[in-house]
């Protein structure tokens, strides 16, 4: 079982590479019909994936699918991070949602097809990390004989099978 200490690492080491970028900021500034897009892309615009506030990570809006491929892809260890550090925090739902909706791959052909290549960008040490992730989830917080946890459990082994503990992904 791995530490949270030694997980935090992890997501920094397989994220430590990772620089805003001019294509980060082309994809935030790319205009939308939708006001809550808009409104998610501007608390991110501009900034490094290590200053994104706890607030804004753990609010109704801006949810991470709100932000387009490109920039999940660079903003996904912020999230990681706030969803440890709230945890235990009654109204913090950020973990269940990466767990239980984000990071879990789709039953559908057309829809797993979509979320590999949603998260194609991510290098195979990102995805590891995120694999660890899911297994601190998995034995740290989900770790009781309750229903609900025994069936995020088994959600998130399928998760890990099905495609981030895959060293060869499919095509997206």
């Amino acid at each position: 079982m791995i530490h949270e200490a030694e997980l935090i690492r992890r997501i920094h080491d397989a994220w430590s590479g990772a620089k805003y970028s001019a294509e980060i900021d082309e994809a935030l500034r790319t205009w939308t019909p939708q006001p809550e897009e808009r409104e998610a892309q501007a608390c991110f615009l501009g900034k490094d994936w290590q200053q994104i506030p706890q607030s804004v990570l753990l609010a109704q809006c801006p949810a991470p699918t709100l932000i387009g491929r490109l920039p999940m892809s660079y903003y996904l260890p912020a999230f990681l991070l706030a969803a440890l550090a709230t945890r235990s925090a009654v109204d913090s739902d950020l973990m269940g949602f990466l767990v239980d909706f984000r990071l879990r791959p789709p039953k559908k052909e057309d829809a797993f097809a979509r979320f590999c290549w949603e998260h194609s960008l991510l290098s195979a040490r990102q995805r590891e990390a995120v694999a660890d992730f899911l297994r601190f989830c998995r034995d740290s917080c989900y770790n009781s004989d309750h229903e609900f946890a025994r069936r995020i459990v088994r959600r998130i082994n399928d998760s890990i099978e099905r495609y981030w503990g895959k060293d060869v992904l499919p095509a997206g």
